[in-house]
C-alpha cells in the first residue's frame, strides 16, 4: 500500500511538471518549417467584425495582439476534420475548423486588430503551410493519412526588423502554447 501511494505521487509530480513545462518541452523538441503560404483574407463578415470590436482594447502592443488573437480564435472555434472553406468569413458561422481554418481565422483577426491599433505598418501575419519535425524527423512522413500531409500555422513578422514570431492556433486551443519554434 505504501509503495503504490509513492508511485501514484511520483506519477502525479511527473505529470504536473510535464504540464507546467509543456511549452518549453514542446519548443525544444518540435520545430515548424514553412513550405508555402496561403492567401490572406480580410475580415468582411459584419458579425465577426462586431465580435472583435466588442472585445479588442485600444493601445495593444504586439504581445497583447498575439495574446488576444490566440484567446479569441480558441473561443470561436472547435476542431473538426472537415471544413467547407479556407475563407474565415465563410466558415466562421459553423465554428468548426481544422488547422487551416484556425490559422486563417487567426491571421485575419490578427491583421484586423493590427489595423485597429495602427500597428499594420509595423507587423503582419501570414498563414503558412508547413511540416513539423520532432527530434529532427519529419513527423508527416510517418502518418499515411492525407489529412496529416502538412500542418498550417501562422508567422507574424516585423516589417522593419524582419523579426519572426510563429504561433500555432490549433495547438494553443488544446495545450495553450502561445508560440512555437521556427526551423530556419
Amino acid at each position: 500500500m505504501k509503495n503504490s501511494k509513492r508511485i501514484l505521487t511520483l506519477f502525479f509530480v511527473i505529470f504536473l511538471l510535464l504540464f507546467i513545462f509543456r511549452g518549453q518541452l514542446y519548443n525544444n523538441f518540435v520545430l515548424y518549417h514553412s513550405t508555402g503560404e496561403r492567401e490572406v483574407y480580410l475580415i468582411q463578415n459584419s458579425e465577426l467584425q462586431h465580435l472583435i470590436n466588442k472585445e479588442v482594447k485600444s493601445s495593444f502592443d504586439i504581445n497583447k495582439v498575439i495574446e488576444f488573437t490566440n484567446k479569441f480564435v480558441a473561443k470561436q472555434l472547435t476542431f473538426s476534420s472537415t471544413q467547407t472553406s479556407n475563407n474565415p468569413n465563410l466558415f466562421f458561422k459553423t465554428k468548426k475548423a481544422h488547422c487551416v481554418g484556425y490559422s486563417q481565422l487567426y491571421t485575419s483577426v490578427f491583421n484586423y486588430v493590427l489595423k485597429k491599433n495602427n500597428l499594420d505598418n509595423e507587423w503582419k501575419a501570414t498563414t503558412h503551410i508547413g511540416k513539423l519535425t520532432l527530434f529532427k524527423q519529419n513527423i508527416h512522413s510517418y502518418i499515411k493519412s492525407p489529412f496529416f500531409k502538412d500542418h498550417d500555422f501562422v508567422i507574424i513578422q516585423s516589417i522593419t526588423t524582419q523579426e519572426k514570431i510563429a504561433t500555432d492556433p490549433s495547438l494553443y486551443d488544446y495545450l495553450m502554447i502561445d508560440k512555437v519554434t521556427l526551423k530556419e
